[in-house]
């Protein structure tokens, strides 16, 4: 995850040298990459929905 927040290729924030990442920014852009066949498992539980 790291290197590609370094590339700015996923979501995130730096505050004082930190990176931060949103779990619901993150879910959205994961949505947006995976195919449409993938998109129900993210939002169940134990499926994916976890990070």
């Amino acid at each position: 995850m790291y290197g590609l927040a370094k590339q700015n290729q996923i979501p995130h924030s730096k505050t004082r040298g930190k990176l931060l990442f949103s779990r619901n920014a993150l879910l959205e852009w994961v949505k947006a990459k995976a195919p449409e066949t993938n998109n129900q498992s993210l939002n169940k539980p134990g499926k994916g929905g976890e990070i």
